[in-house]
């Protein structure tokens, strides 16, 4: 697979994604290394039910915080995805992206996909200097996560 332009899915949520290269990972050598970046319980639930639905082998680790997210990086190495919530307490998203920015291109590279309530947020991969492959609204169900992983 590779990156295509961003492509509608769930056109009822307005969700948008580019399904994430394969190339990212192999699953008989090791499972999809997804970070989210979610501090609702229940979303975080319903995101990993969601990928659980795909089939696919995946680590998920979830951090309720914007500001963990860098030092999560560093201490633990690099995701292979980054599921991003808008409505963060202590950094929102648009904070959390613009620290990301400030990062070396081995980290800004990291395919990044916004999970918000909000609708449209197709403008902000145009803002930031990153690999923002689109975004989901809440909450994820298991096709808009299948479109996203390309695991049909």
């Amino acid at each position: 697979m590779h990156n295509a332009e961003l492509t509608a899915i769930g056109m009822r949520r307005h969700s948008h994604t580019a399904p994430i290269p394969m190339s990212l990972y192999h699953p008989a050598i090791r499972p999809l290394r997804i970070l989210l970046v979610e501090d609702t319980a229940s979303d975080a639930l319903l995101t990993q039910k969601s990928l659980d639905a795909c089939d696919i082998p995946y680590k998920l680790t979830t951090l309720r915080r914007g500001m963990d997210l860098l030092p999560h990086v560093s201490e633990y190495g690099r995701p292979d995805i980054i599921l991003l919530d808008f409505g963060l307490p202590d950094m929102d998203g648009f904070e959390v992206l613009a620290e990301l920015a400030q990062q070396p291109p081995t980290i800004r590279a990291i395919p990044i996909v916004i999970v918000t309530g909000y609708q449209n947020f197709e403008y902000v991969r145009h803002i930031y200097p990153l690999h923002i492959v689109g975004y989901l609204n809440k909450p994820c169900t298991p096709e808009d996560m299948q479109a996203l992983l390309a695991c049909t």
